[in-house]
């Protein structure tokens, strides 16, 4: 909201494609790790060969993308990142690994 308040649209385009490539590729990086599980139930499992084109095409479009732009579409890139990477923690603190609220951490 501030990018676009400030008429930085431009800016925040590039950001968002700057992050859903980024949110493609971890996708596709998931994709490969939940392979190795062994589950005694039938389910889909795509190809080993789609999550690898994926992340390799959007690692290929995120660096072109990304060496076209200049140093302020990466510090918005790296807060927002910061932001989220921030929020996770303290998500993490909360809720801990169970996901269960811990009272004692909320002592207010």
């Amino acid at each position: 909201m501030i990018l676009i308040s400030i008429g930085k649209l431009d800016e925040l385009a590039v950001v968002t494609v700057l992050l859903l490539l980024i949110v493609f590729a971890a996708v596709n990086v998931a994709v490969l790790v939940l392979r190795r599980d062994r589950v005694e139930h039938r389910h889909f499992q795509a190809p080993r060969v789609f999550p690898v084109l994926g992340l390799l095409i959007s690692l290929v479009l995120l660096v072109k993308r990304a060496s076209d732009e200049d140093g302020t579409v990466f510090m918005i890139l790296g807060v927002l990142l910061a932001v989220g990477v921030g929020l996770w923690l303290l998500n993490r603190y909360v809720f801990g690994r169970s996901g269960e609220l811990d009272p004692a951490k909320l002592d207010l």
